[in-house]
């Protein structure tokens, strides 16, 4: 399993199929999802997920990067999308959560 983690870290900024996954490992898409799932507590496209958004909130924490800029570096290529994913998992627009992690050093 290290090998596909590894995999996702290194490309969670493209699309990362289960298949694509599971032929790296060399097992079946239904054994990967199930493995995957019982070692890391995520399905591999929520770990995905959560990369991007954790990536994402350390830029805007820690960058001046437009928020366009950094739905394009962590892999979207909708802002909408971005920042419909990003409220839905942080429950604040990326504005919203760049603006309270400033004002709290």
């Amino acid at each position: 399993m290290e090998k596909i983690i590894t995999h996702i870290h290194e490309n969670f900024t493209r699309t990362i199929t289960v298949e694509e996954l599971a032929k790296l490992a060399n097992v079946s898409t239904s054994y990967l999802a199930h493995t995957f799932k019982k070692q890391t507590g995520y399905a591999p496209v929520e770990y995905v997920l959560k990369m991007r958004m954790e990536r994402a909130m350390m830029l805007l924490t820690h960058s001046n990067k437009t928020v366009s800029e950094i739905s394009e570096e962590v892999g979207y290529d909708s802002l909408p999308a971005f920042i419909k994913i990003f409220k839905r998992k942080t429950n604040y627009s990326p504005s919203a959560y760049r603006k309270l992690q400033k004002s709290n050093p």
